[in-house]
């Protein structure tokens, strides 16, 4: 937002608050629907596809003018689904590890979770900047969120490979 869209940082930070609400709407009511294990990682997925294609739709209606008011509604939705996603994952994961392990697993998963964090900025932020001089931010902006769901959707897939149920 900044580079792209010449926002300050302040302006920046506080657009991206309806992603942080999201996400802890998400982390709020997936407490009862824990039983479901990845059934509910798998719809928040979806979500959060849904989210960023909703960001998508709104840069081009909005252009380069565009309000953190027109893009809250998709970063809402996009929050949500991470925090679904978030909320279950350590347990579904552990919930395939003998409870003797869960120690080391839960360690390995937390290192994981931040390579994966810290390569996914580094590819996102290549792919947008690396288009940005030459296509500009609209194209820059659409190709990198393309990429961020069609991840998404690989991580959908990915997601029947973990056990089922989560371990209450």
């Amino acid at each position: 937002m900044q580079s792209g869209l010449h926002c300050t940082p302040p302006r920046a930070g506080l657009a991206n608050i309806p992603l942080a609400v999201g996400t802890i709407v998400g982390f709020a009511v997936v407490r009862p629907l824990r039983r479901l294990g990845r059934t509910v990682i798998h719809g928040g997925t979806v979500v959060a596809i849904a989210g960023v294609t909703g960001v998508i739709a709104t840069l081009p209606l909005a252009g380069q003018g565009v309000s953190p008011w027109q893009l809250a509604p998709a970063l809402l939705v996009t929050g949500l689904g991470m925090g679904l996603v978030m909320a279950l994952c350590f347990a579904t994961v552990l919930a395939g590890v003998e409870p003797h392990e869960s120690g080391s697993a839960g360690g390995t998963l937390g290192a994981v979770q931040e390579l994966g964090s810290a390569l996914g900025v580094a590819a996102f932020g290549t792919i947008f900047f690396g288009r940005l001089p030459d296509a500009g931010f609209d194209h820059a902006m659409a190709v990198t969120l393309w990429v961020v769901a069609a991840m998404a959707a690989v991580c959908f897939a990915a997601t029947f490979l973990l056990p089922r149920p989560a371990r209450a």
